[in-house]
């Protein structure tokens, strides 16, 4: 699964000919130019639209992303993202479900602003919860994503079957870039080989102590990172490794492939 994963993410970036990001909240110098939505101007049948979130140990996000598909057959475009995020992440509201599940209403709001009221209805809406949620007892868990799922139930985007859930950690590790980005402590990536990944992996979970209020599921994600590279891939120490953060100023993270996917598997990219 993780390696198919992979693959969708290559072939998108491979396609992507031009890519634009808008941050809500956040003063840019095309401000009262462009639309805040950084939707296409001329919105056609070929324009299509996924909202992914990501509900994080630390906060929840929202992605807006605006595919073109050009042609029947081929893969489409990724034309745009809109990026909004709140904190605490779901799983600080443990005790209170209900309110955890306002926060998602409230990016919510940012999807409808974002997408042209005529795609609504067919634009898919989908929450993937990962860390956080995984170390909730099970039935605080589902308490909190029942009440996510009736939060989007009462939105008047497309509701899949599944649309809430906890990602398996093998499909977000992977693409754990925020970890990369720990390693190499340049905003825009940079290079390091397979080993690199095992020391840090060491140090980290050597000293807890000294990592756990900031990235408190840093050494788990290093670990994975290390056994996938090494025992999955089968890469050896010395492979070196480019690494990026952002790829025509769009995040590298797991919920573009994630977003793709749900496309094709719902038949609306063709």
């Amino acid at each position: 699964m993780a390696t198919s994963w992979g693959t969708v993410f290559f072939m998108l970036v491979v396609s992507c000919v031009c890519s634009a990001v808008s941050h809500r909240n956040q003063q840019t110098w095309f401000e009262g130019i462009f639309l805040s939505s950084m939707c296409p101007i001329n919105v056609s049948a070929s324009t299509l639209y996924g909202i992914m979130f990501d509900a994080g140990s630390t906060g929840t996000r929202i992605h807006v992303y605006t595919f073109v598909q050009k042609m029947p057959g081929q893969l489409p475009i990724l034309e745009g993202e809109v990026f909004d995020s709140v904190k605490p992440g779901l799983s600080a509201f443990v005790d209170q479900p209900k309110q955890g599940a306002e926060t998602v209403q409230g990016l919510l709001e940012v999807a409808k602003d974002s997408i042209p009221r005529s795609h609504w209805k067919k634009t898919p809406v989908v929450l993937k919860a990962t860390a956080g949620l995984r170390l909730l007892p099970e039935h605080k868990a589902k308490a909190l994503l029942f009440e996510v799922k009736e939060i989007f139930r009462k939105s008047p985007f497309l509701v899949p079957k599944g649309s809430v859930s906890i990602m398996d950690g093998s499909d977000e590790g992977i693409l754990a870039w925020v970890t990369v980005n720990f390693l190499t402590d340049y905003e825009k990536g940079g290079i390091l080989k397979v080993e690199d990944f095992e020391r840090k992996a060491r140090e980290v979970c050597d000293n807890l102590e000294n990592f756990t209020s900031g990235s408190p599921f840093l050494c788990m994600d290093l670990s994975y990172i290390t056994a996938l590279l090494k025992d999955g891939f089968g890469f050896a120490d010395s492979t070196v490794l480019q690494l990026t953060k952002k790829v025509n100023n769009i995040e590298t993270g797991w919920a573009l492939g994630a977003t793709f996917h749900l496309l094709q598997s719902l038949g609306i990219s063709h």
